[in-house]
């Protein structure tokens, strides 16, 4: 299924707002806080800042119950590793909303989990022309460089508000989205930050093994070596490539992103098991774990 296709299928209206638009994304979670990070995440701003600027129009912060519009918006991010965050002031995200419920499918985060010792960093870049994977690639291999990650991804992605009020009718839209399309990553960046060190949370088009993840992963020589896949070396650590671009996938037509599932096979041994509930049920008013893991073991075999 193609871009066009799978945006057509699973389109999200409320109130002439668009909720949920498919995006490429990448996210570096780390362990430490933003502090034990800051010149790095720095780097990753200023390198990703020219992929997003020109769609940047909002900022939101932690006490913010809505964005507001901004000028700078670089400046806010970069204002945030320089101030150390606290319980009112951990998350600072400039993107591309002109309304609370809007999808942020141009976006650049920044967050501190400073009370679970975590952060990450993430990029969202819309949907455009056959390039901006490229773009991504670049973006994902030159941050790996020089960020301390301890894991991380890149691929396609579904950009949405989690906190708007209108989240619950995007949230009963993952399962099924994420069960037929084997490709497209479901968002989960706060709940994630919980367990960076408990394994990486699900392969991708790019997956990103940090200095302790890639040792106990053990040798990746043969993963190396296996039709369409490029193991690249960056920093400490390495980035696995699973194809020449990214794919989205239809198990019902049997795309089934064959070259993910042998990255996701050689990784499940470190993938996090106990991963917190984030995907509801048909007819659930709870996330729930069984359904979460269901999608996030889907690559393994």
């Amino acid at each position: 299924m193609n871009a066009g296709d799978f945006q057509a299928t699973y389109t999200c209206v409320a109130d002439d707002v668009e909720l949920m638009r498919l995006a490429l994304g990448v996210v570096f979670y780390c362990s430490g806080d933003v502090t034990t990070h800051r010149n790095e995440m720095k780097f990753a701003v200023d390198a990703a800042w020219p992929l997003a600027a020109s769609g940047v129009r909002s900022l939101q912060t932690t006490n913010m119950k809505r964005p507001k519009a901004i000028k700078d918006g670089k400046k806010a991010l970069l204002q945030m590793l320089e101030e150390r965050p606290s319980e009112v002031y951990n998350y600072v995200s400039v993107d591309n909303r002109r309304h609370n419920d809007e999808a942020p499918d141009c976006c650049i985060e920044i967050s501190d989990a400073g009370y679970r010792s975590a952060s990450y960093f993430l990029c969202r870049l819309p949907i455009g022309d056959d390039d901006t994977h490229g773009a991504l690639l670049d973006l994902t291999l030159k941050v790996a460089a020089h960020l301390h990650a301890a894991h991380g991804y890149a691929g396609y992605t579904l950009a949405r508000n989690a906190e708007s009020p209108k989240a619950s009718l995007t949230d009963r839209m993952f399962y099924p989205i994420g069960m037929r399309h084997p490709g497209i990553d479901l968002p989960s960046a706060a709940n994630t930050s919980f367990v960076v060190n408990e394994g990486i949370k699900r392969v991708n088009w790019l997956t990103i093994l940090g200095k302790d993840m890639a040792r106990k992963a053990g040798s990746l020589d043969g993963l190396d070596q296996r039709s369409g896949i490029i193991v690249h070396k960056s920093g400490d650590g390495v980035v696995i490539q699973a194809g020449d671009a990214p794919l989205i996938g239809d198990n019902n037509g049997r795309e089934t992103c064959e070259v993910y599932r042998r990255v996701g096979r050689a990784l499940k041994g470190i993938r996090c098991k106990d991963h917190p509930a984030f995907i509801f049920g048909p007819g659930e008013f709870m996330a729930s774990a069984e359904k979460t893991e269901a999608w996030l073991s889907s690559l393994d075999d």
